[in-house]
């Protein structure tokens, strides 16, 4: 995921070059700044939808050789259709990108090729961004058509969406870390914890924390996370 913040080359896989931009995060917000700036900024909205929202197009771009993916456009199927593309990978969740405000474009759709899809400002200069799972068990309502769902969550803004994030994980962390006295050290080993988390789902039946040692160099003090 890159902001154009300067033209990028084709597509040819995950980006190796250094990103112009430099970031900024809060448990619950990640930001991409560019000359003091924000030019992009990034919530969860739920365990299974993302919230973007910036003022510079965005690009995500796929790589086949690190992990084989397949995306192409939806047609619009009513007036209310906003641009939206579905992607997909053999073992990992498919996902859709829907544009809130703006509009998607891509590069080699529907192709087994380097691919790209990005997010572009519409007149006001800015752009909005769902990416949602797709998973069997999301979070949508009997009978709710796709329309509906987008309506629904657009009922909820991006600043909320970083509140309430920001907010769930210090409810976590306060459970976590009772004691009066807590370090920097001790709030990313939280964190670590935190996004370890995986929902129960599957041959899951309830939460679970994945771990493996090569996690630990997220455990540093620092001034941010």
């Amino acid at each position: 995921m890159r902001p154009e913040v300067e033209s990028l080359p084709a597509p040819a896989g995950f980006h190796t070059t250094p990103s112009p931009v430099t970031y900024q995060a809060t448990p619950g917000t990640l930001k991409w700044i560019h000359e003091g700036l924000t030019v992009a900024q990034a919530s969860f909205q739920s365990d299974r939808i993302m919230r973007f929202a910036g003022t510079v197009p965005f690009s995500f771009d796929t790589d086949q050789h690190q992990l084989g993916t397949y995306f192409h456009s939806l047609p619009k199927l009513t007036e209310l259709s906003r641009d939206t593309v579905d992607w997909a990978s053999m073992g990992l969740v498919p996902l859709r990108l829907v544009a809130l405000k703006g509009s998607l474009s891509t590069i080699n759709s529907a192709t087994f090729k380097n691919g790209r899809i990005t997010i572009h400002p519409d007149q006001s200069g800015r752009w909005e961004l769902v990416v949602a799972e797709r998973s069997p068990s999301d979070d949508s309502a009997a009978g709710e058509s796709s329309d509906d769902w987008l309506l629904r969550i657009q009922t909820v803004t991006l600043d909320e969406c970083c509140a309430q994030s920001d907010l769930l994980f210090a409810e976590y962390a306060n459970a976590m870390m009772p004691w009066p006295e807590v370090s920097d050290l001790d709030m990313h080993a939280c964190y670590v914890m935190w996004t370890s988390t995986v929902r129960g789902e599957g041959f899951l039946k309830k939460e679970a924390v994945l771990m493996s040692k090569l996690w630990m160099n997220k455990v540093r003090s620092c001034d941010g996370f």
